[in-house]
């Protein structure tokens, strides 16, 4: 019974932060504390759910309960078939659960024969570098990806080449990657992220101005895409904040 009580507990905080940060009506907040679990599952199918990432987020409470059910999922397929698809599916994976030598070890298997040149794969073994702090060969595969396909993935390989060049060390890079995709980007993540960049090399002023452009893209568009958006624009104030105020 506490083992359940606790779980319950972790469903109905994970439910009231999303409220928050997505601006979800006020009201959903007392459905969700005034009746324990099945407030927070009647906010899952009727809030959660039927947004575009909504399955996803509903798999990330799953794995609130258990963090390790994709990864056992993942096993049994490769076990039952060693597909490229099923390995490169347990890479990914193996990268959630932060298995990073594991995860580049097999995607690596992958990337051999009639799949060496899989933009997928090398996407994915990037993110896995990435992830493990080794900017250098993430770059070096995101640049391969980039140079096949520009906007790989709507940009993701170039918002992560971004990101790999700002974890280097290689900040000026980093603005230059960002500066160039901004436009076309969807979605305010490359802009929070180059505003947060920006308060981090202490160009205060033109983080805020960056920061105040992601604003007025979510307010005039409004609705989903605020809610989509707010997680982004909320790290970027906070990473302005703390810029400007340093412990």
């Amino acid at each position: 019974m506490p083992l359940l009580a606790g779980l319950q507990g972790v469903i109905d905080l994970l439910c009231v932060i999303h409220i928050y940060r997505t601006g979800r009506p006020t009201w959903w907040y007392f459905v969700v504390v005034g009746f324990p679990m099945i407030g927070a599952l009647a906010y899952l199918i009727f809030e959660v759910i039927p947004m575009p990432d909504g399955r996803k987020i509903a798999r990330r409470v799953i794995k609130t309960i258990d963090p390790s059910v994709d990864l056992k999922d993942r096993i049994r397929e490769v076990e039952r078939c060693g597909s490229v698809a099923n390995r490169a599916a347990l890479a990914s994976e193996l990268v959630n659960s932060a298995q990073f030598d594991d995860a580049i070890a097999l995607y690596q298997s992958c990337l051999t024969g009639n799949h060496e040149d899989d933009l997928s794969l090398m996407f994915g073994l990037a993110e896995a570098y990435f992830h493990k702090r080794d900017a250098d060969n993430a770059i070096r595969l995101l640049d391969r990806v980039i140079e096949r396909e520009p906007w790989f993935r709507s940009g993701d390989a170039k918002l992560l080449r971004a990101r790999a060049l700002a974890g280097a060390r290689r900040g000026e890079e980093a603005l230059a990657q960002y500066e160039a995709m901004l436009e076309h980007f969807s979605g305010e993540e490359a802009r929070c992220r180059y505003a947060s960049l920006l308060a981090a090399m202490g160009r205060i002023d033109m983080a805020e101005q960056a920061l105040a452009a992601a604003e007025k893209r979510v307010s005039l568009a409004g609705g989903a895409y605020g809610r989509i958006n707010r997680e982004w624009l909320n790290g970027a104030r906070e990473d302005i904040a703390a810029a400007r105020n340093p412990a």
